[in-house]
C-alpha cells in the first residue's frame, strides 16, 4: 500500500540539465571551452553541484576553488531562473492529483533555495508536506539518506512510500531506501534504469499505475 508519493525535481519537474549546464558554462567560458550538453550528462548529471564542482576544478584545471565556481554557477542559476521555464509536461497536473489521493514530498540533489524557487514559479509549493535537499544530509544520492530523511519528516514508513526518479543515481537512493520506485525516461533510456520497480515514459501511466498498486 503507498501511502505517501516522493518527487525528484530535477528531471522530474523540470529539465533542469540545460539549465545547469547554461550557468556553468557561464562561468567556465572564462577559463575553457564550453561543455557540451553530451559532454556534461555523461560525466555530471545527477551529482550534486558541490561534487561537480570539486571534479570540474580538477578535471579542467580551473585556476578558481569549487567554493569559488559553485557561488558562481549559483548566481549564474539562479538568474536564469527568473526567466520564463516551463514544467516537463503534465508534472504539475500529477502534482495536483497525487496530492489529493496522499501526502506528497519532494527529495532533491538541487540546494533548498533552488526548490523552492522552482517549485514556487509552478505554483505547487504549498502542495509538499515535506521538501528536502541533500544538503541537509550526510551523504548525498546514490545513498539513500535524502529519502529516509523525508520518510520520517512524513511520519510514514519507507516500505509504504514510492518515488519518481529520472536517474540511476537517484533510482539507487530510493531503492537503497526501501521504497517503490517508478523510474521515469526524461533523460535517459528506459534500459538505464532498470533498477527501478516500473519505468515510465510520461505522467499520464504515473496515476493509474499508483491506483493499480493500491488497489493489489
Amino acid at each position: 500500500m503507498i501511502k505517501a508519493f516522493i518527487f525528484d525535481m530535477d528531471g522530474v519537474i523540470l529539465d533542469t540539465e540545460p539549465l545547469s549546464l547554461q550557468s556553468f558554462n557561464h562561468v567556465l567560458r572564462n577559463y575553457v571551452e564550453p561543455i557540451s550538453l553530451e559532454e556534461f550528462k555523461a560525466k555530471y548529471m545527477g551529482h550534486y553541484d558541490i561534487s561537480v564542482c570539486g571534479r570540474m576544478v580538477e578535471e579542467l584545471n580551473l585556476p578558481i576553488t569549487k567554493e569559488e565556481l559553485i557561488s558562481a554557477k549559483t548566481e549564474a542559476y539562479l538568474k536564469i531562473l527568473q526567466n520564463d521555464i516551463e514544467p516537463i509536461k503534465g508534472a504539475v497536473e500529477a502534482i495536483r492529483e497525487i496530492h489529493k489521493m496522499m501526502p506528497i514530498a519532494l527529495a532533491s540533489s538541487s540546494n533548498k533555495s533552488k526548490i523552492e524557487i522552482i517549485t514556487k514559479k509552478f505554483g505547487i509549493y504549498e502542495l509538499f508536506s515535506a521538501l528536502v535537499s541533500s544538503y541537509e544530509v550526510a551523504k548525498d544520492k546514490p545513498a539513500p539518506d535524502v529519502y529516509l530523511k523525508v520518510s520520517q519528516l512524513l511520519g510514514v514508513s519507507p516500505n509504504e512510500c514510492a518515488v519518481i526518479e529520472d536517474a540511476p543515481l537517484g533510482i539507487a537512493a530510493a531503492k537503497g531506501a526501501g521504497m517503490y520506485c517508478f523510474g521515469f525516461t526524461t533523460n535517459y533510456p528506459a534500459a538505464k534504469l532498470a533498477a527501478a520497480d516500473q519505468v515510465i515514459n510520461s505522467f499520464d501511466q504515473l496515476i493509474p499505475a499508483i491506483k493499480i498498486l493500491n488497489s493489489n
